[in-house]
């Protein structure tokens, strides 16, 4: 036996190499990397519909009605954590009746979305006139959860927080997957 037959005999076939780079994506091992993606679209199309919905109720079945502005603020929320942020979002405290009942409640609209600008929330406080009359909606249902504004933002956030997840939790099953791939080859005979 010469020295160049045992290097073949030791090298795997060229067959034996196919195999295990078409085992690596085979279709199990790509359902699992696309398994956390479809899940991040699910829970973000989910949340989405339900932001419409909600929005096509208020603005299909609120009751409209005059309220007073009594107070207002631009709210501030600190975070904690590691790297803690400072988030802002309107408040406009108003007085209207409904069931009769008289409310004072803080509201703006359906939806809350915080932003780490102050300068938007404050333009939206600063339309607000204190003793100043506007219409605002109220869920007939729910008398004491009234919006001032049927607009609402953040849909797509939803969306692109859930397709976010979705990816980022493909790349840690992807990038798992391929270290086990490598071990597995590492350590095998």
């Amino acid at each position: 036996m010469t020295s160049s037959d045992d290097e073949t005999s030791v090298l795997p076939s060229d067959e034996a190499v196919k195999n295990r780079k078409t085992r690596l994506f085979s279709g199990r091992r790509l359902g699992c990397l696309a398994l956390p993606l479809l899940l991040g679209i699910v829970l973000g199309a989910g949340g989405y519909s339900w932001q419409r919905y909600q929005q096509q109720r208020a603005q299909t079945e609120f009751i409209k009605k005059e309220c007073t502005v009594v107070g207002k603020e631009v709210a501030k929320t600190r975070s904690p954590g590691r790297k803690p942020h400072t988030t802002y979002h309107p408040r406009i405290q108003i007085r209207y009746n409904a069931d009769g009942r008289t409310h004072e409640i803080w509201t703006y609209s359906l939806f809350t979305i915080s932003t780490q600008h102050r300068a938007g929330p404050q333009a939206i406080v600063d339309r607000y006139k204190i003793g100043e009359q506007y219409p605002c909606w109220y869920d007939p249902q729910s008398p004491d959860r009234p919006v001032l504004t049927l607009e609402s933002q953040g849909h797509l956030f939803l969306l692109c927080v859930g397709v976010s997840f979705g990816m980022i939790g493909s790349m840690f099953v992807g990038f798992a997957m391929g270290f086990l791939w490598f071990l597995r080859r590492l350590f095998s005979p």
